[in-house]
């Protein structure tokens, strides 16, 4: 608390303005209602305990419209002000040159802003991955679902390519199974869309009934022979060892055959 009474003015500042108020016929209540400063903070700026009981620029404030409102010396006034608010670091506070020394500021809360910013970073960072991810899911939610059937034994491995071949340049075959020593005949599909397939190899069954997802490719090979059932070839390219299948099958479910009597084609029932 500083103590108006220890500075060197032969008369206090509040008595000072006290005595001017008090000149013109003013109570406590005309001065507070035409300065909006509060009466007993006006009272207090009079007997010198202002800066007790207000933060130091608060009260600054109150003791200069005070000083304006009864006509004082203005800068006298600031100035026997100022000489109370020691050490040097209140003074610079005052003028907005220093840091705060109120017994109200704690050095803390800048840490905890800091924190607050940190959280809200990390939180933005979080919400941009969920999006990412949901987008991801979304994008690919046909594939996803569609290879979640359960593949039985035998069944092939499916790479797949960044985009379908050139129509007129035919893709090679990407694998042949162990089993089969020297391939014969060859059924290459490649879907357009996602497309669901059905393929036996040699009487093996290597795929029942799953997603060939778009832009992917399989191939089919046998010694002996090759079975292909697809739901709805209008969505795959098929080449027969090597060779575009250019006859139109139509959109029902349809059964290819290549064997040693050449290449079979039978529509199916609809399920």
């Amino acid at each position: 608390m500083f103590d108006e009474h220890s500075g060197d003015d032969p008369e206090p500042f509040g008595a000072r303005l006290k005595g001017l108020r008090e000149a013109r016929g003013l109570s406590l209540d005309d001065v507070a209602q035409a300065t909006n400063v509060p009466a007993d903070k006006i009272e207090a700026i009079e007997a010198g305990t202002i800066t007790g009981t207000t933060p130091p620029a608060y009260a600054r404030g109150f003791v200069k419209i005070y000083a304006e409102h009864v006509e004082a010396d203005v800068d006298a006034i600031m100035e026997a002000f100022d000489r109370l608010c020691r050490p040097r670091r209140a003074k610079l506070y005052l003028r907005g040159l220093g840091p705060m020394v109120h017994k109200d500021y704690r050095p803390g809360r800048r840490r905890g802003r800091q924190r607050t910013v940190a959280r809200a970073v990390l939180l933005t960072l979080l919400g941009l991955c969920v999006i990412l991810v949901g987008y991801y899911v979304y994008k690919n939610f046909d594939t996803l679902l569609g290879v979640a059937e359960e593949t039985p034994r035998g069944t092939q491995s499916n790479p797949a390519t960044p985009a379908s071949p050139d129509v007129t340049q035919p893709p090679g075959t990407q694998e042949t199974p162990a089993a089969i020593a020297e391939p014969r005949y060859e059924l290459l599909i490649v879907a357009d869309e996602n497309a669901w397939i059905r393929v036996e190899q040699d009487g093996t069954l290597v795929k029942a009934w799953e997603v060939l997802g778009k832009g992917e490719r399989f191939a089919a090979v046998g010694a002996h022979s090759v079975e292909v059932t697809l739901r709805d070839p209008s969505l795959v390219k098929l080449y027969v060892d090597g060779e575009l299948l250019t006859e139109e099958l139509g959109t029902g479910p349809v059964t290819l055959v290549r064997d040693a009597e050449g290449l079979s084609i039978a529509a199916e029932a609809q399920q």
